[in-house]
């Protein structure tokens, strides 16, 4: 297989898994179902998707380690069945975890490295049911992608091996297509911020360095989206997604 340029500061992985085993208690929960995939993007204020976004049978949040404000409802809508998260060693004290035992599941999607030993105590912790991406396949997503890739985007591959009906994603901008700047809604700013460890000046208006562009290529991860949303039929997109990716339709 050929793989993509690698676009990242740290090492190309080596030992990576060459296949995908299927966690049970999350095939449980997504088999055959319509799932919403939503992230932390601003690009969704304002867009009144929160009815369509309930209407799914199984809501995916990325980074939601807090609930939804009600005033957001309109916009987020106020369903979450399972959070994806990176977890690591300095987000875990801020997590609520009574909002995360209430849910269906909690994932970490990110490898663990030397969080392994938090990742798993804190996962642990919670009464329901959880799952850590083996590191292995983890590499595997970001040697296919050529970057080491955010914990969002690892959340999606991982979803998509799954037998699903549909993959709607919304609130992913890839950073404003690389871009940067305004990237967050108000209120997961503020609860982002107060888990960085790099911040400096105002974090809504994200550079690339408070981003790790070195480590998490964006340029990477938008070139590999755009072939998965050819490849898989089940992924649809909002307005955002659509006006800046092409796909083949139907």
């Amino acid at each position: 297989m050929d793989y993509p340029q690698w676009k990242s500061t740290a090492q190309v992985p080596t030992n990576f898994a060459t296949k995908y085993e299927k966690d049970p208690d999350l095939e449980k929960i997504l088999k055959g179902k319509r799932i919403a995939l939503i992230g932390p993007s601003s690009h969704i204020l304002g867009k009144g998707l929160g009815e369509k976004i309930d209407s799914y049978d199984i809501v995916v949040r990325i980074g939601q380690f807090f609930e939804i404000p009600e005033n957001m409802f309109a916009d987020l809508g106020k369903k979450t069945n399972v959070v994806a998260h990176s977890f690591n060693q300095f987000q875990i004290p801020k997590c609520d975890k009574k909002f995360l035992n209430s849910l269906d599941f909690v994932m970490c999607s990110m490898a663990s490295l030397d969080f392994k030993g938090s990742h798993d105590a804190f996962l642990k912790s919670l009464t329901t049911k959880t799952y850590n991406v083996p590191d292995s396949f983890f590499y595997k997503i970001c040697k296919d992608t050529g970057t080491i890739v955010n914990s969002g985007f690892a959340a999606l591959v991982i979803l998509l091996q799954y037998d699903i009906k549909e993959l709607f994603v919304t609130g992913y901008s890839f950073y404003n297509m690389g871009k940067y700047g305004d990237v967050y809604y108000d209120d997961y700013e503020k609860k982002a911020k107060s888990t960085a460890i790099r911040t400096k000046g105002e974090f809504k208006k994200i550079t690339p360095q408070q981003a790790r562009h070195d480590l998490h290529n964006q340029e990477s991860q938008i070139q590999r989206f755009s072939k998965l949303i050819k490849e898989h039929k089940e992924i649809t997109l909002d307005e955002y997604l659509k006006e800046n990716f092409k796909r083949d339709e139907d």
